[in-house]
């Protein structure tokens, strides 16, 4: 069904106004100006919004309308790998042994077969309330026997 040329500017002035989401509201403006008459290069000077954007969202409002703007369940979002059993298990281990980010990534896939990308160890680390120390750089002139 197409969408947008069933639907009305009233109708769609007011969906814009219902919107609460920032987001939404935009795409809603989007498809506004292209129904008004307006260019994708007039859009995109109006709403900074790039023109390959721009038809994309108009083409998405013709083809589901406003559902079409609303997230997906499954479309990302935070997900975690492992389960709270094995969050609590590795809190343990690390309360027990303290290691590095790296040893805990390769912890992690030996130990729960889970592939974690390197950045976001820090943020699992924090959500088990340890603190992420770093190595400093040593001076090279520095005495290697100072501590």
């Amino acid at each position: 069904m197409d969408y947008f040329a069933s639907t009305s500017f009233s109708k769609l002035e007011k969906m814009i106004e219902k919107e609460k989401g920032a987001a939404i509201r935009q795409k809603l403006l989007v498809v506004w100006h292209k129904k008004r008459g307006a260019t994708e290069r007039d859009i995109e000077d109006i709403l900074l919004v790039p023109r390959s954007t721009v038809g994309y969202l108009v083409r998405k409002f013709k083809k589901e309308g406003i559902k079409g703007f609303q997230r997906k369940p499954g479309s990302g979002g935070h997900n975690k790998y492992l389960t709270k059993e094995q969050e609590k298990e590795l809190q343990v281990d690390l309360k027990k042994q303290p290691m590095p980010t790296k040893e805990v990534l390769v912890r992690i896939a030996k130990k729960y077969k889970k592939q974690y990308h390197p950045n976001s160890i820090p943020r699992l680390l924090k959500r088990l309330g340890q603190s992420l120390i770093t190595p400093r750089k040593r001076h090279y002139k520095a005495n290697p026997r100072s501590g």
